[in-house]
């Protein structure tokens, strides 16, 4: 649902413009950390949109668990977060970044609904797939050492 995110850029822009608050800390500090936040946010949002491609995500008939619904049940919702935090910390913007967290909120219900539409749909394999895979960050791996 990317339109809670746009809708979040666009007050904390419209805020941002008109009564301005900058982020602490030099510009290129923000670009450093912003840039690679909104570039990872992107490349997740494309991988799942591939992932996803042959299936309604508003009505979907097939459970998609492969690509990266296989570290994380809600990839494009991470990857629409990664790209509003990185867009904000890359900008400076404090307004864009605060403009996160009632969108983070709002996210987490529309989350927990399709989480109960999707056991309806799904039962048994939904259950298991959520037991599986964790909701929003990927479990780390254990390297070899």
């Amino acid at each position: 649902m990317p339109e809670a995110h746009l809708l979040g850029l666009a007050v904390g822009a419209v805020l941002q413009r008109t009564r301005p608050w900058p982020l602490p800390g030099p510009v290129s500090a923000h670009r450093l950390v912003g840039l690679p936040l909104f570039a990872a946010g992107a490349w997740r949002i494309a991988r799942a949109v591939r992932a996803a491609r042959t299936t309604a995500l508003a009505d979907p008939d097939l459970l998609v668990v492969t690509g990266p619904y296989a570290a994380t049940r809600n990839p494009m919702y991470v990857g629409w977060a990664l790209l509003h935090l990185g867009a904000a910390v890359a900008g400076g913007w404090g307004w864009v970044l605060a403009s996160y967290l009632p969108v983070a909120a709002w996210m987490h219900g529309e989350v927990l609904r399709e989480e109960r539409a999707l056991d309806d749909a799904f039962g048994a394999e939904y259950r298991r797939y959520r037991r599986a895979v964790p909701r929003y960050l990927p479990r780390p791996t254990r390297s070899c050492s």
